[in-house]
């Protein structure tokens, strides 16, 4: 019994030490990642559109497990933007809304190396990776000011509560928190151009829960039985920024003019239209009926957004380096002691 016990362990152990040797042992890496990020969502329908793609960059560490597993943490920093100037459909210009934001990510995610990758002994040294994780993220939509005497300052929207958020009216909206979760999933390859140094690239999809990334998630603050507007009345700028009503005679010449009201801040931030109305009017006033006709063909006012959850990208290339001597520690040690071995370099 003895000797079969002896005999089965010598036959295994060159199997284990294969085994071994095929699955690599765990090492740290550190890198940084630049290239760009986007947005999908009210304001961009495509899932990449080249006039809103931004500068984006992170740092992030791995722990490499085995030859197919890894284990990242990351912090991003981006930009995301979207404008109904560029949409292709009319009721989409003529609701036309813009926001611009930030976006900073802090990740955890696990990564799948398909072909297995090792760079240590020149083992694996590319490989295609699927990843999938969770992050937390932050940002804050801004919209341009509307008055040419603010020099296009960009204003936060979420403070504005531009679809009625802490109304009375309407008591189940609150206010949206500029701080959410998202799902990064993607797909990437790397390549070891030095048993320490890595080449890379990924394209990752972030789903999120929220549809306010672009501030435009809901109804307009608009009653939808009689059409009124909820928005704030105080006038932005008495006798200017108004909505009026002219009567004309069978000829149609102007008979007279009456001015309805000014419009609020919050109407002139919240709905494009008034603005879109102007441009078209060069003036800051705007006929009720041609609010109206407007109004109609934007597709009314219940929804100001007409899809689900808002979605962004980051993507780019990495560039990251192996600790693959035991940790950092074991790591500086060697290197000392490698220092006049050139066999032992590379």
């Amino acid at each position: 019994m003895k000797k079969l016990i002896f005999s089965l362990f010598a036959l295994a152990a060159p199997l284990v030490s294969n085994a071994q040797h095929a699955w690599a042992r765990p090492y740290f890496e550190v890198g940084v990642m630049g290239g760009f990020s986007s947005y999908s969502g009210e304001l961009v329908n495509s899932i990449i559109d080249v006039k809103h793609m931004h500068l984006s960059g992170a740092i992030f560490g791995r722990y490499n497990l085995n030859k197919y597993l890894t284990f990242r943490v990351q912090a991003a920093l981006g930009s995301i933007s979207g404008n109904d100037k560029d949409a292709k459909l009319d009721k989409d210009i003529i609701r036309n809304l813009h926001f611009r934001s930030h976006l900073f990510e802090l990740g955890a995610i696990g990564e799948f190396n398909l072909m297995g990758y090792n760079p240590v002994g020149h083992g694996k040294m590319f490989s295609p990776y699927a990843f999938l994780g969770f992050s937390v993220f932050n940002y804050n939509p801004k919209a341009q000011h509307f008055d040419p005497n603010r020099d296009g300052e960009w204003i936060p929207l979420q403070p504005i509560n531009t679809e009625g958020q802490g109304s009375s009216t309407f008591p189940n909206r609150k206010p949206y928190s500029r701080t959410r979760v998202s799902i990064p999933l993607g797909l990437g390859f790397k390549f070891a151009v030095h048993s320490n140094l890595n080449l890379g690239f990924e394209i990752g999809f972030r789903a999120t829960r929220t549809d306010h990334l672009d501030d435009v998630g809901d109804t307009y603050a608009v009653d939808n039985l009689s059409g009124q507007s909820l928005y704030d009345q105080t006038p932005y700028r008495a006798g200017e920024y108004n909505l009026i009503d002219n009567e004309y005679d069978a000829d149609g010449n102007l008979i007279s003019s009456t001015t309805v009201r000014s419009l609020s801040f919050q109407e002139l931030m919240s709905d494009g239209t008034y603005l879109y109305l102007m441009d078209q009017n060069n003036s800051t006033n705007v006929e009720i009926d041609q609010y109206r006709q407007a109004v109609a063909n934007r597709g009314g006012n219940v929804d100001r957004s007409e899809r689900g959850f808002d979605s962004y990208l980051i993507a780019g290339l990495t560039l990251s380096y192996n600790f693959t001597d035991e940790g950092l520690v074991k790591h500086r040690q060697r290197r000392k002691r490698r220092a006049g071995c050139k066999s032992a370099q590379f």
